[in-house]
């Protein structure tokens, strides 16, 4: 997998970048290369691929083209004896060769930027030369590893989609909110076809069983932090949301044909909760709402988890650790407005038999008649 490491705010007074460059290959190895540098005010950046000269505020600009250069040719032979033959290869017939230089993890370009919000007085600095990076050194995102869907039920048979705009529809949802005022907000990953605000899809999902008749779209909304603009379709490799969409839980693939209907995705490999803490309500008369309130928390969370145990008679809540439980316990009271009392959960002892035994009575029982013996 190809890697790329950016670094930030280099505009700032405590910011010590030779130093972190010398770091970064220490911890990284010699295959990090800067792909452009600072200038000496660090309101700027200059290239280092294409561009052969210059100084900056780490050194000389010749220094690090040259690195890259013989950093790059190296993983083509061809390259390399035109290199040894003349001395000097020109960066263009190098662009082909960079992305397999990134995919053999031969080389891991260091991009230095300054970031900066929207409405910030002063201009990004190196944002648009790493979008340059991007658009002609990277490798095409259509190379990337195909994603984990399967065809059947357990395991399943791999299956591959195209990212094609024009096929049947595969989208899978990975992340679900639900927000006091919006409702169920379910984001989804468009891996093939085209969703629409009248789109009607079927909803595959291994643990919430299928969906047989379709549901509508509606509303699509791409997401922006907190604002949600609303949008007229989704293609192959955007982001997007659905709202009020309650037969749509995380972990469902969409597709909007009949040929997808056992497809799901491989789940991943999520940590199971290890902590568990009872919880009861402060005021009498809250228990409904706080149940209702869990199951809307274990639907954003699969990592989190509520219980019910019959022999206690406590509800129970399960998550990866106390700070966890605690952020859980915050959302609980601020977002559904419900207090708990927590306490350490009860352990359900049982008696059991643990080994064999031999035993002896006498039964005798005389009241009259002809007794017992």
């Amino acid at each position: 997998m190809c890697g790329m490491i950016i670094v930030n705010k280099i505009d700032s007074e405590n910011a010590d970048l030779p130093a972190l460059l010398e770091s970064i290959r220490e911890t990284f190895g010699g295959e990090c290369l800067p792909i452009n540098l600072p200038t000496a005010d660090r309101k700027a950046v200059v290239d280092c691929f294409f561009n052969a000269s210059g100084e900056s505020a780490l050194g000389s600009v010749e220094q690090a083209h040259t690195a890259l250069v013989d950093q790059v040719v190296e993983v083509d032979e061809a390259l390399m004896e035109a290199h040894l033959e003349q001395g000097e290869v020109k960066p263009e017939q190098l662009q082909a060769t960079f992305p397999a230089a990134l995919r053999e993890g031969h080389l891991m370009p260091i991009c230095f930027v300054a970031a900066r919000p929207h409405d910030a007085p002063q201009n990004d600095v190196g944002i648009a030369e790493l979008l340059d990076v991007f658009a002609k050194l990277a490798p095409s995102p259509k190379e990337g590893n195909p994603r984990p869907f399967v065809v059947g039920e357990g395991e399943g048979k791999p299956v591959a989609f195209e990212p094609s705009p024009d096929k049947n529809v595969v989208a899978q949802v990975f992340n679900v909110r639900i927000d006091p005022f919006v409702g169920k907000l379910c984001a989804l990953r468009v891996h093939q076809g085209t969703i629409t605000r009248d789109s009607q899809l079927f909803v595959s999902d291994p643990q919430h069983g299928e969906s047989k008749r379709p549901v509508r779209v509606g509303h699509l909304f791409k997401l922006q932090g907190k604002d949600h603009t609303e949008v007229d379709q989704a293609v192959p490799g955007d982001i997007a949301a659905l709202a009020k969409v309650e037969e749509i839980h995380y972990g469902a693939v969409l597709h909007d044909s009949h040929d997808e209907d056992d497809v799901h995705m491989v789940a991943p490999s999520l940590p199971q909760p290890m902590q568990g803490l009872a919880i009861s309500s402060k005021r009498r008369g809250d228990e409904q709402k706080i149940a209702d309130a869990l199951a809307k928390l274990q639907e954003e969370d699969p990592t989190f988890r509520v219980t019910r145990d019959a022999t206690t008679k406590e509800t129970v809540i399960h998550g990866l650790g106390e700070l966890h439980l605690r952020v859980t316990l915050e959302r609980l009271e601020k977002r559904y407005h419900v207090a708990v009392d927590t306490s350490e959960p009860k352990i359900a002892y049982r008696e059991t038999v643990t080994a064999s035994a031999e035993g002896h009575h006498r039964h005798k029982k005389q009241t009259g008649g002809a007794g017992q013996f």
